[in-house]
């Protein structure tokens, strides 16, 4: 199966350790239903698992397959053109709660450097979520910052999706990395892409903050905590 894999790739002509992967999750359900159609037992889904990931790591320490593609065409945004996704996604999104999620996710991206998984429900995710998976409302604090109209924001990632070396090892999450992140509030011109403002304002819409309801009502309190 290795020798006659054809990559989509064009830097090499391996298929990678992935690949590999999904061709053994693809064999690991249709194989037990291929036996009962033709009436055979059932083979022993461990022992299978076993013995194919066997035939894999030889595979990968014989031909040297790479983990990773090499030569990768990597896309740099920069300030001006980030600010104008935020414009076409605001102008164009026909839903203000689906948008502000969009700008929001890209915020902590830009400012955290976390993955899409870390925010959005991984394939794998922590059931301490309830089975959600996803950054949560609970998972965010707000407080005041130093001048007035500052928020910063302090965000835990239960589930901080990381990439490993072994690939086998990336698929598994019995111990995930859980990390807190404190975000200052930025200068005044920098405003429109602060993670604590956004948050904020995407709050008050769901009404997830205690004791505010506006964001007058923010701005004349004298709290320290905006408690979500």
């Amino acid at each position: 199966m290795f020798r006659i894999l054809e990559p989509r790739s064009t830097s090499t002509k391996q298929p990678s350790y992935r690949t590999l992967m999904s061709y053994r999750a693809s064999l690991q359900f249709w194989t037990p239903r291929y036996f009962d159609e033709f009436g055979q037992p059932r083979p022993n889904s461990y022992k299978l698992f076993a013995k194919m990931s066997e035939v894999m790591r030889y595979v990968f320490n014989k031909f040297g397959i790479k983990n990773r593609r090499e030569h990768k065409v990597m896309v740099t945004i920069h300030m001006a053109e980030f600010l104008q996704l935020i414009d076409y996604e605001t102008f164009r999104n026909k839903s203000i709660e689906v948008s502000e999620q969009h700008v929001l996710a890209w915020c902590l991206g830009r400012y955290t450097a976390c993955r899409p998984g870390s925010i959005g429900p991984p394939r794998n995710f922590d059931e301490r979520h309830g089975g959600i998976g996803a950054l949560l409302c609970r998972d965010i604090e707000l407080t005041r910052g130093p001048q007035p109209g500052m928020i910063d924001m302090s965000v835990t990632f239960v589930y901080l999706k990381t990439t490993s070396p072994d690939p086998e090892l990336q698929t598994k999450n019995n111990n995930p990395t859980t990390v807190k992140v404190h975000l200052k509030s930025p200068a005044a011109e920098y405003i429109t892409l602060s993670p604590g403002h956004r948050a904020l304002v995407l709050l008050l819409r769901r009404n997830a903050l205690k004791h505010f309801n506006t964001i007058d009502d923010v701005l004349d309190s004298n709290s320290q905590y905006i408690e979500v």
